[in-house]
């Protein structure tokens, strides 16, 4: 983006062809492009409203965000339109004198300027661009590009709206700011046409091809700027795709033509005959099948007669010498890699899965780079293929392992990731779903241990996403649980009013997917209750939360779902924490503990377990049920009961603590199957001491930490004693006394802070 650098008394000059396809618009982009490589400033402005495309021109020059965001870009048209509503809005004075200021500063002018090429690449110089418009223009409500520019009347805007104050400042702003601007006009006697060639140009670049329509065409509208306008406005006859041979009809047309620019009064016999003979375009048999800058397609600039023919062009109409640029082997072959885009078949993309992860990388990367300059001027990839594609990057980490840097992986899924992007861009209501699909893949691949405050932003990208997707029940089914996992977040900073308002928001959104005919929502709807439940505890709200566990568990009652006993575990224990009376309490234990997975994981579960198995009748035999959920699980947890309490010490310590007193309850009514439970309990409790004194090696043990591990080694002896009293093996006892000297180690060689 250029800022305000003061007055450059840079000039405009206006490329117009009353004719379509004389090459116009492959003119001024060399142009501006051997003007900015030669250190000038230059600004191009794609006023060609009804078949915009100036930036097809510099395909390949820039990096696929940069094209990206020249293509979404704001442009004329959004400049014209904002201006309009911005006069009709401002109905008091201070309003009128801010919008003027506006404009006069050039504000709202250089928000809709975009850099085609890096700084660094012709430094001191710079090339921006000002396209069109983008595809939805701005107004009481939005407008589709085609049905805005329908709507708007030049007419009308220069006699009711000030539009000569607008076009005036615009021209301001620019002359200001750029040393060159590059105005493509629209063709033939439009009302913008006029615009472009009277009222913004200092010069305009007439071009046109030796035939009679474009010759007589391009005399009228010179006659016309002439007499508008007078020597205000330089003109130039810039004769384009001027044949090679010499031929006499060449020889005639060109007569006929000086002829006819002559009579318009706007050119001298001496002007038009310099004109004709030296700024004249030649065809060009190299030009390849793609649009592009004339140095990217040839060798050698000094050996191409395309190259040599733009600089005379430029040099003339720019009053400065021009160096040729040649362009550095490595610089064309990337835009010829992006422009010369290719696809192959789907069994190839596979294929490239095992084969040499350098190579795959390469060609992966050579694919994606031809891809989205497909998808942003071609018309875009088949549907599967463009997957596919996406698959491939995505994928990549895990098929090249070491072989290829960290970073460069990344970058290619993100250039999939982009391709992606723009896919939606065009066609969100078909494309939204499978957008953030992948974007949740990329940040599980790349963003896994993100700060909580940018899985936040995750989760609300995502939403935004869906947000345009089809109405359907699993769109609204998806992005309820978007809401849920917000609400994690938003409990998790104590923000409860938020964090139900979220899952009001779920539910609604399962209400609608239930009304768009899914029937099937019934377990999403029992997890939010759970989920209130548990932020209602936290609130200490225990009449609300338990009936919001009820709810839930008389919910779960109709539901066929693979993980319904771990749900219904994770009810009861929480209705067991809210429960006073300890024979419900031990109900709901006792039905928690039919889920051979639970691992009592909330804060302070195990505390309230051990207080109501210690007030039971039974106490011995229900000390024994949680034990033998305490010990290690190996066959299907995903972990360990020991590993959970071990990541931090108060979790430890209420670990220790209780499994010191249910043992104790196991031990005094021994069941043939004691001796075995308190040996899978000795275990889990030395593998957390193990695990927790790693974690304290790292950091040291100071303060009141040290209180909190001298308690958890003396419930610790207190296990010893239980397990030889119930007769275990002197292995599981050694180890457990291994773990809490090592443990009781480190707090003797730590400095008590």
């Amino acid at each position: 983006m250029v800022e305000p650098v003061g007055t450059r008394g840079g000039q405009i000059i206006t490329f117009y062809s009353f004719k379509g396809g004389v090459g116009r618009t492959m003119a001024l982009a060399n142009v501006a492009f051997l003007a900015a490589m030669n250190g000038l400033r230059v600004l191009v402005m794609d006023w060609d409203l009804e078949a915009p495309g100036l930036d097809y021109y510099f395909r390949g020059l820039s990096e696929s965000d940069k094209a990206r965001a020249i293509k979404s870009a704001p442009g004329v048209l959004n400049l014209a339109w904002g201006w309009k509503r911005r006069i009709l809005d401002a109905r008091e004075e201070p309003d009128v004198d801010r919008l003027l200021g506006e404009y006069e500063r050039g504000d709202p002018f250089r928000d809709c300027v975009c850099s085609i090429l890096d700084d660094s690449r012709c430094e001191p110089g710079s090339l921006d661009i000002i396209g069109a418009g983008s595809k939805i223009i701005e107004d009481l409500e939005p407008l589709p590009y085609g049905e805005a520019l329908a709507r708007f009347s030049w007419t009308e805007f220069f006699e009711n709206y000030g539009g000569g104050f607008f076009i005036e400042r615009m021209r301001n702003w620019a002359k200001a700011n750029y040393d060159l601007v590059l105005i493509d006009s629209r063709t033939g006697f439009a009302d913008v046409a006029g615009v472009c060639t009277i009222q913004l140009p200092d010069t305009v670049a007439l071009s046109f091809i030796f035939n009679r329509q474009n010759i007589e065409g391009i005399a009228d509208v010179a006659r016309n700027i002439h007499g508008d306008r007078g020597a205000d406005v330089k003109l130039r006859a810039v004769p384009m795709r001027v044949s090679r041979q010499g031929l006499l009809d060449d020889a005639e047309a060109r007569s006929r033509a000086a002829t006819a620019l002559q009579r318009s009064g706007a050119f001298t016999a001496e002007s038009v005959r310099s004109d004709l003979e030296t700024l004249g375009i030649r065809a060009s048999l190299s030009v390849p099948f793609y649009e592009t800058i004339a140095p990217f397609a040839t060798a050698s600039a000094r050996d191409d007669q395309l190259s040599l023919d733009y600089r005379k062009l430029a040099e003339a109409i720019c009053g400065r010498p021009m160096q040729l640029i040649e362009v550095p082997p490595s610089w064309r072959e990337s835009v010829s890699r992006r422009l010369e885009y290719k696809t192959v078949t789907l069994e190839y993309l596979e294929e490239l899965r095992g084969g040499d992860p350098a190579r795959a990388t390469e060609e992966i990367e050579r694919l994606l780079e031809g891809a989205v300059e497909a998808e942003l001027y071609d018309g875009g990839l088949e549907r599967n293929y463009l997957i596919a594609l996406v698959d491939l990057a995505m994928d990549l980490d895990g098929m090249v392992f070491e072989d290829v840097e960290a970073g460069r992986v990344e970058r290619i899924a993100v250039q999939g990731l982009d391709l992606l992007r723009t896919r939606f861009e065009t066609d969100p209501l078909e494309w939204a779903w499978t957008y953030a699909s992948y974007l949740e893949y990329f940040d599980d691949l790349f963003r896994y241990n993100a700060e909580e405050a940018e899985q936040e932003q995750f989760l609300r990208r995502y939403d935004d996403v869906m947000s345009v997707a089809p109405w359907d029940a699993a769109s609204m089914v998806r992005r309820a649980g978007y809401r849920r996992r917000l609400a994690n977040f938003a409990a998790g900073r104590q923000d409860f009013q938020t964090a139900l308002s979220l899952l009001d928001e779920a539910q609604e959104f399962l209400h609608a997917a239930r009304m768009a005919g899914d029937s099937t929502v019934r377990p999403e709807e029992t997890d939010i209750l759970v989920q209130r439940a548990g932020f209602l505890e936290r609130m200490q709200q225990p009449a609300a939360a338990k009936a919001a566990a009820l709810a839930a568990l008389k919910n779960l009652e109709g539901e066929k779902r693979p993980d319904r006993q771990r749900v219904a575990g994770a009810i009861h224990l929480l209705l067991l924490r809210l429960e006073d009376d300890p024979e419900i309490a031990i109900g709901h234990l006792t039905r928690a503990l039919e889920d051979e997975l639970v691992m009592f994981a909330a804060p302070g579960t195990l505390a309230k377990v051990v207080q109501i198995v210690t007030r039971s009748r039974a106490a011995p035999n229900h000390a024994l049920s949680v034990i033998q959920r305490m010990a290690p699980v190996r066959s299907r947890a995903r972990q360990a009961p020991a590993t959970f309490f071990s990541r931090t010490l108060p979790y430890a310590k209420e670990f220790v603590t209780a499994s010191a007193a249910l043992g104790g309850l196991a031990a005094s009514k021994p069941r043939p199957e004691t001796a075995a439970a308190i040996d899978g309990l000795l275990k889990a409790n030395s593998s957390l001491l193990i695990l927790l004194t790693r974690r304290y090696t790292s950091v040291g043990v100071a303060g009141p930490v040290r209180k909190e591990i001298k308690t958890l080694l003396n419930e610790a002896t207190t296990l010893v004693q239980i397990g030889s009293l119930v007769g275990i093996s002197t292995d599981t006892i050694d180890s457990l006394i291994r773990a809490a000297d090592g443990l009781n180690l480190l707090l003797h060689t730590t400095d008590d802070g």
